[in-house]
């Protein structure tokens, strides 16, 4: 058994010109969103896959689309999120400076000043969390510096909450991105254990 693997080059992707990738200045939230919606829908009416043997996976600003993705009811079997962005707000206050430039012009914080608060609340996914459906597994650093492990902290419990299966491995002495082979490999120990239970790989 195995998986089919499918990147996901979503508008504002490097490698493909200055003017396309920053098509997602100002937009981060929403063409991001859409695109991966857009395959999966293709990808479910094209007969390749059925919605409910798919698997979302991202990390950091992918968890942020994941999870965002997971807010438009896409009916997918079930999610991996690693060290995702969940709450555009705690990001913009708590982010370490070398992130903080590029965040802002991701978010558009400059040119939606009067609207701010509305546009955070929009895109944040722990704002709109009644809309996620699907099981996810989250794992998260306990030291980074980038997303604050307070952010995965509250997803995870407000989705425990709603009557979702979630499941959360938090790791000292990790940042924002694992090093330590031990991480690797319980991460993906955990990963097949949870995708196990939700896509019923028996059946595969």
């Amino acid at each position: 058994r195995g998986f089919g693997f499918i990147e996901i080059d979503y508008r504002g992707s490097t490698n493909y010109g200055i003017d396309y990738r920053k098509t997602l200045d100002g937009n981060w939230g929403i063409y991001d969103t859409e695109d991966v919606i857009d395959v999966i829908n293709y990808l479910s009416e094209m007969g390749f896959y059925d919605r409910k043997k798919i698997v979302l996976k991202g990390s950091s600003a992918g968890g942020f689309t994941l999870l965002n993705s997971l807010c438009e009811d896409i009916d997918v079997g079930c999610a991996s999120c690693y060290y995702g962005v969940s709450d555009l707000g705690s990001l913009l206050k708590d982010t370490h400076k070398f992130e903080s430039g590029y965040t802002n012009s991701l978010i558009g914080v400059n040119e939606n000043k009067s609207n701010l608060d509305n546009l955070l609340q929009s895109r944040s996914p722990i704002l709109k969390i009644e809309k996620i459906k699907t099981p996810i597994i989250f794992f998260q650093g306990m030291s980074d510096p980038v997303v604050q492990p307070d952010q995965t902290k509250k997803i995870y419990d407000q989705l425990i909450l709603n009557g979702i299966d979630a499941k959360m491995y938090l790791f000292e002495n990790e940042g924002h991105g694992f090093r330590m082979k031990s991480t690797i490999d319980k991460c993906r120990f955990a990963e097949e254990q949870f995708f196990s239970k939700h896509l019923d790989m028996n059946d595969a």
